[in-house]
C-alpha cells in the first residue's frame, strides 16, 4: 500500500498579515512621535491589541520594535541605552500577562499586566540608573493602563 505524506503549511489570510503588518508599522512608527506621553499609549494598545489578534507567540516580536527603534534612531537619550533591554522585557511581561488573564478578565488583564510591567521597569532602573531613573516607570504605568483603555475601543468592535 502506497501511503502518502503531505505537508501541511499554515498559510495566513491577506486580512492577518495585513494586520500583522499594519502593527508592526505602528510599533515602528510610533516612538518617532517624540512625546512619551503619545508615543506610550499607542505602543502599549498596540501590543495589547496584537496579542488579541496573533496570541502572545507570534505578537511578541513587535513587542521587540518600539524599545530597538527608539534607541537605534537616538530618541533614548544615552543614559538611558542599558535600560533598553528591560524596557522589551516589560514590554513582554505586559503581554505576557495580558496574554495569560485577558480570557478570564480583560481590565484584570490590562491592570495586572500594566502593574507588572511598572514594578519590574521601577526595580530595575533603580538598581541600574539609580533613584533618579526609576522616575521613568511611573509613565510607563500610565501608558500601560491608557494603552488597555485605547485598545479596548478597537477590540470592542471586532
Amino acid at each position: 500500500m502506497n501511503q502518502t505524506k503531505t505537508l501541511s503549511i499554515a498559510i495566513p489570510s491577506v486580512n492577518t498579515t495585513i494586520k500583522y503588518i499594519l502593527f508592526l508599522l505602528i510599533a515602528v512608527f510610533a516612538p518617532i512621535s517624540l512625546h512619551q506621553n503619545l508615543t506610550g499609549p499607542i505602543v502599549n494598545a498596540t501590543l495589547l491589541m496584537a496579542v488579541s489578534y496573533f496570541g502572545f507567540k507570534k505578537a511578541m516580536y513587535i513587542g521587540l520594535i518600539p524599545s530597538l527603534v527608539s534607541i537605534s534612531i537616538g530618541l533614548l537619550p544615552g543614559a538611558l541605552a542599558p535600560m533598553v533591554p528591560f524596557i522589551i522585557a516589560g514590554n513582554l511581561i505586559l503581554m505576557f500577562v495580558f496574554a495569560g488573564l485577558k480570557p478570564k478578565n480583560y481590565w484584570l488583564a490590562v491592570l495586572t499586566g500594566s502593574t507588572l510591567k511598572f514594578v519590574f521597569l521601577f526595580g530595575t532602573s533603580y538598581l541600574i540608573m539609580g533613584k533618579f531613573v526609576s522616575m521613568m516607570a511611573y509613565p510607563q504605568l500610565y501608558s500601560a493602563i491608557i494603552g488597555g483603555i485605547l485598545a479596548s475601543f478597537f477590540l470592542a468592535k471586532n
